[in-house]
């Protein structure tokens, strides 16, 4: 079911809201502003009983945290990184620039990814594969800088139009290009003519129509198939990346996984479902190591009852 528009009051309300956020961590010191977005977090964890038990439920389910004591910390932090995120949003491109990048962000990969993909005097494109963790906001152009290789993002509208717009705004920077989901298929395929990346976070709930089933942390999911035709098609490689954060101070890791170059069998459609399976388990082993940096508020997985009232945050 399609989401109910918002009204021009609510969307305005919301705006001028998150301007007022923005004015107010824009203007005070980094560790300060942590400090404020934290507290912010810990309000929200507390009053937003939804989320707050959905995440929970998710991480259970997942098989992360045992116990729904581990699974409501683990929760939290999750709550107090998406608040860094949203601070960091704000003042990460005042900070870190091409020059300077090095002293921010380090690349974590293999010998040949960096030889193949990180080289300057021999840049080749890849379909770079994201997900809702660590700083997505800046990975692509964390990657842009440190490959300098162009890459065009796939962005996801907002239900608030007008905070979209700001985003879009701030994800376009040096060699970082968005294009809208809708209708993207063209400006991917220029893209990868003119020898550009493509950037999609695949970690979101896909529909029976656009997406294959796949298991993530051991249980059925329906990821979007995008990512596997556009391989298919272009013979692109797909690489795993993700910027993780590695502490307080805007310090971070572009990790890299191994290149995934599928052997077509004919079968389209099993092929399909093996490639988005690659890196489906890849970005389930990532998320894996460092769980507080994904957002576990998605809805993700296949065999979860929504209509169940169980709460599982009270033990």
């Amino acid at each position: 079911m399609s989401k109910k528009n918002k009204s021009k009051l609510i969307i305005n309300i919301e705006f001028f809201s998150f301007l007022f956020i923005r004015f107010i961590l824009k203007a005070i010191p980094l560790k300060l502003a942590y400090i404020l977005a934290k507290l912010i977090a810990q309000l929200a964890f507390l009053l937003d009983k939804r989320h707050r038990t959905r995440t929970i439920e998710h991480i259970l389910h997942a098989g992360v945290r045992e116990t729904n004591k581990e699974a409501k910390k683990l929760a939290k932090r999750s709550y107090l990184h998406l608040s860094q995120v949203l601070v960091e949003s704000f003042k990460i491109n005042s900070v870190i620039t091409s020059d300077n990048i090095d002293e921010y962000i380090s690349l974590k990969a293999s010998e040949k990814v960096k030889k193949l993909f990180f080289d300057k005097e021999n840049q080749r494109n890849i379909i770079a594969v994201s997900a809702h963790f660590g700083n997505w906001e800046f990975s692509g152009i964390a990657y842009s800088i440190l490959s300098d290789t162009p890459i065009t993002s796939i962005m996801r509208p907002f239900d608030n139009p007008k905070i979209g717009n700001f985003f879009y705004d701030e994800r376009t920077r040096y060699k970082h290009k968005i294009c809208p989901k809708d209708g993207a298929i063209k400006p991917m395929l220029s893209a990868i003519r003119a020898k550009e990346s493509i950037g999609i976070i695949s970690d979101q709930h896909a529909n029976s129509i656009d997406g294959v089933e796949t298991i993530f942390f051991n249980h059925p999911a329906r990821t979007h198939s995008s990512v596997a035709a556009l391989h298919l098609k272009t013979k692109i490689p797909i690489v795993v990346c993700v910027l993780k954060r590695i502490d307080d101070y805007l310090h971070f890791e572009l990790c890299c996984s191994k290149p995934i170059n599928y052997v077509a069998t004919g079968d389209k459609s099993l092929d399909i479902q093996k490639i988005t399976q690659l890196y489906t388990t890849e970005l389930e082993k990532i998320i894996g190591e460092t769980p507080e940096q994904w957002m576990w508020t998605h809805r993700r997985w296949l065999d979860i009852n929504r209509s169940s009232k169980k709460k599982r945050e009270n033990n």
